[in-house]
C-alpha cells in the first residue's frame, strides 16, 4: 500500500512537471508573438539631449499662417487633457477664431511614451494621414475615438487606426506600410525637441503669442489669452517681409522662459 500510494505521488508530480513545461511553452510563444508584431503598440521613444542644439520643428497648421496672433500647441492624443481640450474647446477655436483669421493654430507632437503606452502609435497615425493630406481628419478621429484605443483598451491600436484610416477615405493600404515603419520618427523626435527646448513639460501646452500656458483651456479662457497677444502684437507688421517666411517653419532659439 505505501509502495503504491508513492508511486501515484511521483506520477502526479510527473504530471504536475508536465503542465509547468507546457504553460512555459505557450508563454514562450506569446511572447515571441508579441515581439513580432502580434499586437502591440509601437515601442518608439523620443529621448532629447540636454546638449542638442536649438531645432526648427514643422507643426500642423490649421488657418492663415499670417494671422495677428500665432498659437502653437504641444499635445499627446493618450492625454485625457488633450482629449477633453481637443473634443470640446478646439472645435469653437476653429469656427470662432481660426476661421475668422484671427488665429492661425499649429499642433506639434509630445508623446509622453514614458506613461502612455499607445502615444507614439497614435503619433504615427497622424503622422502618416498627413501624407495623403488628412492630418486634422485623423487628429480629430483619434481624438474622438479616444474610449477605443486610449489606457491600454486596445492592445493593437493599429487595428482601431485602420479603421479610421479607412473611416476618412485615405488609402489604407499606403497608411499601413507608413505606419508599421519608422518614417516619420525624425519628424515627431523634432516636435519633442522643440517642445523641451521651449520649456514644455505637460500636455497640453500652448504658447499663445509669446505666453506659455499649460492645461486643457476652456473656450473663455482660450480667448482671453488670444485677445491679451492681439493686444501686444505690432499693429503694422510689413506684409512683404511676413510673405518671405517659410509657412509651416517654427524656429526655435531655445528654453521659453
Amino acid at each position: 500500500m505505501v509502495a503504491q500510494a508513492k508511486k501515484v505521488q511521483i506520477q502526479k508530480k510527473r504530471d504536475l512537471g508536465k503542465v509547468y513545461v507546457a504553460l512555459a511553452v505557450v508563454a514562450i510563444i506569446a511572447a515571441v508573438v508579441v515581439v513580432r508584431g502580434g499586437g502591440s503598440p509601437k515601442a518608439d521613444t523620443f529621448p532629447v539631449s540636454p546638449t542638442a542644439a536649438p531645432v526648427t520643428a514643422e507643426g500642423y497648421l490649421l488657418g492663415n499662417p499670417d494671422a495677428p496672433v500665432q498659437v502653437l500647441e504641444w499635445a499627446d492624443f493618450e492625454c485625457p487633457g488633450c482629449m477633453q481640450f481637443a473634443t470640446l474647446t478646439e472645435p469653437d477655436i476653429r469656427q470662432r477664431l481660426v476661421n475668422t483669421g484671427q488665429v492661425s493654430f499649429r499642433y506639434f507632437f509630445f508623446p509622453l511614451t514614458e506613461i502612455h503606452r499607445s502615444a507614439a502609435s497614435a503619433a504615427f497615425a497622424a503622422a502618416c494621414a498627413a501624407d495623403q493630406g488628412k492630418f486634422w481628419e485623423m487628429h480629430d478621429a483619434i481624438y474622438q475615438g479616444f474610449n477605443d484605443w486610449a489606457g491600454g483598451r486596445a492592445r493593437d491600436p493599429k487595428k482601431v487606426f485602420v479603421r479610421y484610416a479607412e473611416g476618412i477615405g485615405l488609402d489604407a493600404a499606403a497608411w499601413s506600410t507608413c505606419y508599421d515603419s519608422d518614417k516619420h520618427h525624425a519628424t515627431i523626435a523634432s516636435h519633442v525637441a522643440a517642445g523641451v527646448q521651449r520649456g514644455v513639460q505637460s500636455t497640453p501646452t500652448f504658447i499663445i503669442g509669446d505666453r506659455t500656458v499649460s492645461g486643457a483651456l476652456a473656450y473663455d479662457q482660450f480667448k482671453a489669452l488670444v485677445d491679451s497677444a492681439a493686444a501686444r502684437a505690432p499693429q503694422a507688421a510689413a506684409p512683404a517681409a511676413d510673405s518671405a517666411r517659410p509657412a509651416v517653419s517654427v524656429p526655435v532659439p531655445g528654453p521659453a522662459r
